[in-house]
């Protein structure tokens, strides 16, 4: 039927008619469409995926060909990949790490820092980040100085530490002969039960002000003189 014909009769009438009415040539032309419709039909069957089957394109099915040349089952990738982030979760741990050691060696300007200290400060920080630069100071001498980029601001540590960090500032410094290694650092508690430093720190700045408030409510003199004073 020619492209266009919606009645059989009229288009069968129409096609004989450029045929000069030569029906036996128009059964041969007839004959000759019909096996290439035929064949056509016969190729694309064959290109019709079974049932059940899933078509893929074809990046998805170079995709395919490289997971199945990998050789593992899901469940095996699975746990791979599970292993590879646990290994990257481990390695991006110790580097922070030794970002932090550095930072505590290099420290304030008139002392190195406690690295359990900066750890325990450092793990309730959040998005913060370290930069070591080398400055000249007013004498004209080259020093290593700690900047800390905080919500795109960057600022020396010692600013920071002031700002963020001023009830920890103490005890963040080293004192003269301790280290900065956490393991087996000179002046630094030992761990008590399940307490972290920093709630070590507070303990313990407790206690030095109990220690310093005056006992009993007795004044110097009456200490001194074993009296306690009357009651109000």
């Amino acid at each position: 039927m020619a492209e266009g014909d919606t009645d059989p009769t009229q288009a069968f009438q129409s096609r004989l008619a450029k045929m000069n009415g030569d029906a036996m040539a128009f059964a041969t032309t007839l004959f000759d469409e019909n096996f290439q419709h035929r064949q056509k039909i016969r190729e694309l069957e064959g290109k019709v995926p079974a049932d059940g089957s899933v078509v893929l394109s074809k990046a998805d099915a170079t995709r395919w060909e490289e997971f199945k040349a990998l050789g593992k089952k899901p469940d095996e990738l699975k746990q791979a990949l599970k292993s590879s982030e646990d290994l990257t979760g481990e390695i991006a741990t110790l580097k922070r790490k030794d970002v932090l050691r550095d930072v505590a060696e290099v420290g304030f300007a008139d002392s190195k820092l406690k690295l359990s200290v900066l750890e325990d400060l450092d793990g309730k920080a959040e998005g913060i980040e370290y930069k070591i630069k080398e400055e000249k100071d007013k004498a004209g001498n080259t020093r290593k100085v700690v900047y800390v980029v905080s919500e795109g601001k960057e600022s020396p540590l010692e600013t920071f530490a002031a700002e963020k960090w001023a009830d920890y500032v103490p005890a963040l410094k080293l004192e003269q002969g301790q280290t900065t290694t956490k393991t087996g650092m000179t002046g630094d508690p030992a761990p008590r039960g399940n307490q972290t430093t920093l709630e070590r720190i507070r303990n313990q700045e407790k206690e030095r002000q109990a220690k310093a408030q005056p006992t009993g409510g007795l004044s110097l003199k009456e200490r001194f003189l074993g009296r306690r004073a009357p009651a109000a």
